[in-house]
C-alpha cells in the first residue's frame, strides 16, 4: 500500500475500492495507522499511512512558507522499484522555491539517513521526537485544518474582507474578536483568518498555547512577513 494516496475532493462517497473507506477495507485486520484528511494546498483527499508521515503533512499544510508537499511515489510508474513505492518521503516545496526532502519515521534506528541530499535537495529525518515536541502546533493545525475543510464550499470572500477592514483598525486584537465580528457567520470568519495566515497577513502564535478566543493576532506589513 502507498504510504500516501491523493485523491479527488468527495471520493470518500464514491462506490468501489477508490476511495478512502476502500483503502481502510484494504487495511482490514491489520494494524493500520491510516489518517485521512482534506489538504487546501493539494485540493485533494489525502489518505497517509503512518502517524509521523501524517502529522508533518499537517505541519507543511499549515505552514504559510511552504507552497506545496507530494509524495515522490506519487509520480513513479507502477513498474517502479519497491523503495520508491514504499517510501515514507514528503517532497516539500517552499514559496521561495527551495525545497526539502523530509524522511518520515517513527524512529531514528529504523531509517538511517543513507545520503544527507538527493538531486541536490536536502534530506531531513522527521520521527516521533519532532511530532512529540511540537504536540500544541500538531493539535492547533489540525484545528485550523478542520475550520478550512467546514467552509470548503462556501464563499469565505466577504468574511476576509471584514478581517482584513477590522485589522486595518488595529494592528493587533484577538481569535475571539475576529472570529465574531457582526453580521458573518462565525465558522467562514475562522476560515478566513486561516487563509489570512496562509497568505502571510497575520501572525498567529501556534507553538506556546492551544488556540483559545484570547489567542493574540498580529497584522502583518509585508516586510515582516518576508
Amino acid at each position: 500500500m502507498k504510504p500516501l494516496q491523493a485523491q479527488t475532493p468527495g471520493a470518500t462517497l464514491r462506490a468501489g475500492s477508490d476511495n478512502a473507506g476502500g483503502r481502510a477495507r484494504q487495511r482490514k485486520g491489520r494494524r493500520a495507522n491510516l489518517w485521512f484528511f482534506h489538504s487546501h494546498k493539494r485540493n485533494k483527499l489525502l489518505s497517509l499511512c503512518g502517524d509521523v508521515l501524517f502529522a508533518h503533512a499537517v505541519f507543511a499544510e499549515i505552514d504559510p512558507t511552504v507552497a506545496t508537499y507530494r509524495w515522490p511515489g506519487e509520480l513513479a510508474p507502477a513498474d517502479a522499484g519497491s523503495s520508491q513505492r514504499g517510501s515514507t518521503d514528503l517532497h516539500v516545496t517552499f514559496i521561495d522555491g527551495s525545497q526539502q526532502i523530509w524522511r518520515c519515521s517513527r524512529s531514528a534506528h529504523k531509517m538511517s539517513l543513507t545520503a544527507s541530499e538527493a538531486d541536490g535537495i536536502p534530506i531531513l529525518l522527521k520521527t516521533t521526537t519532532d511530532v512529540e515536541a511540537r504536540l500544541v502546533r500538531l493539535d492547533n493545525a489540525l484545528l485550523l485544518c478542520a475550520a478550512l475543510t467546514a467552509a470548503h464550499h462556501y464563499d469565505i470572500n466577504p468574511a476576509h474582507q471584514a478581517i482584513r477592514q477590522c485589522l486595518l483598525l488595529r494592528e493587533r486584537t484577538t481569535f475571539g474578536e475576529l472570529t465574531s465580528l457582526p453580521g458573518h457567520d462565525p465558522a467562514l470568519l475562522q476560515a478566513a483568518l486561516v487563509r489570512l495566515h496562509l497568505e502571510r497577513a497575520v501572525s498567529i502564535d501556534l507553538d506556546s498555547h492551544l488556540l483559545t478566543r484570547n489567542t493574540a493576532v498580529t497584522r502583518l506589513t509585508s516586510r515582516s512577513a518576508s
